[in-house]
This record gives C-alpha cells, sequence and structure tokens, in this order.
C-alpha cells in the first residue's frame, strides 16, 4: 500500500471546516476535499453537471479530461 501525507487546511473558528487537497482522475485535476467525519461519501462539482452549487477552491472537476471516470448515481 502507498501511503502518502498532505496538508490539512482551515480552522474551527473563522473557516469553520477542513480540507485537504486531492488530484482526481487520469490527469490528476485537483480539487479540495472537505474533511467530514459524519459523512461516508465523496463528491466534487463536475463541469457542465454542477452548474448551482456555490463558489469553489479550484475549477470544476472535468470528467471529460479523464479516461478513468466513472458514473455512480445517487440510488
Amino acid at each position: 500500500m502507498h501511503v502518502q501525507a498532505t496538508p490539512l487546511y482551515g480552522n474551527s473558528t473563522g473557516l469553520e471546516y477542513f480540507y485537504v487537497t486531492v488530484y482526481i482522475g487520469s490527469e490528476r485535476q485537483p480539487q479540495a476535499l472537505i474533511v467530514d467525519t459524519g459523512s461516508s461519501v465523496a463528491a466534487v462539482p463536475c463541469k457542465g453537471i454542477c452548474s448551482q452549487c456555490g463558489s469553489h477552491i479550484n475549477p470544476h472537476y472535468d470528467v471529460f479530461k479523464s479516461t478513468t471516470h466513472q458514473w455512480h448515481t445517487c440510488s
């Protein structure tokens, strides 16, 4: 198993959440992933799909730049 350390950003007072930067897809697109200990689901905003989900640190993930993406439904 390959284990790599990554910095944890944020705080519990001003920002009120913590996040790490992860790289997703075959093109390694950076995404800020909020560390949420109350959830077992990770989600990122996708370009062309997520139009009303607010502003984000990174550009929306472009699934068509990745040759390894897979669609999963919420059901």
